[in-house]
């Protein structure tokens, strides 16, 4: 991540702040957008786009529901952004999250708030405190955007909010099979609720 953020010149990697940025700008009415994994066809032609350059990937983000297959829908544009930066997630070589915190945030998670006087999320974001800074701002940016994106719709639809969590936190917080196995409970599930927990102190901050 730093070495792309040096080659870059940027505090984020521009494939997640253009992408993010045009979800946001879309701000799609349908939920499912920014869940569901866009048509392959059309991520590729997106990434190939961001691999020439950042305004290519821009241009191909405008121009991507022309593209996008008969039948993709009203936000293929949507759906594809949102899975070429899950696919960005996925394939950092090391978890954005850094991996000896994986398990520590998972356990609190599991546990639940300790403190009346403070939120799951407050005790989970000391736990990351040991982040690097472009880490910690790449973080940041993702909790901001899936907040402000899924805002118009998540209030109270819990069951909306768990499938957001159980999607996008896979890809935020990774770990090597080998560390996974060690967690005594249901692995997703407390990925899930560690990522309502800090996007919760987001909203509540917003």
């Amino acid at each position: 991540l730093q070495q792309l953020l040096q080659q870059e010149l940027s505090s984020l990697p521009r494939v997640v702040q253009e992408c993010t940025r045009h979800v946001q700008e879309r701000a799609p009415q349908d939920k499912s957008a920014l869940t569901v994994d866009a048509d392959p066809s059309l991520m590729l032609q997106l990434r190939k786009a961001f691999e020439r350059s950042p305004e290519a990937g821009q241009r191909a983000l405008l121009t991507c529901m022309d593209a996008a297959p008969r039948g993709s829908g009203e936000y293929a544009d949507v759906r594809a952004a949102c899975s070429l930066v899950r696919s960005f997630l996925i394939e950092l070589p090391q978890p954005l999250v850094p991996v000896e915190l994986f398990l520590p945030l998972l356990e609190a998670a599991q546990l639940g708030p300790t403190s009346a006087d403070k939120p799951l999320g407050a005790q989970l974001e000391a736990l990351l405190v040991p982040m690097a800074h472009e880490q910690w701002a790449l973080l940041e940016h993702l909790l901001c955007f899936l907040v402000n994106a899924s805002r118009a719709f998540d209030g109270h639809d819990q069951a909306f909010r768990q499938l957001l969590a159980r999607v996008w936190a896979p890809c935020i917080l990774r770990a090597p099979a080998r560390t996974m196995s060690q967690f005594h409970g249901k692995v997703i599930d407390a990925m899930a609720r560690a990522l309502l927990g800090l996007l919760d102190l987001r909203r509540a901050e917003t």
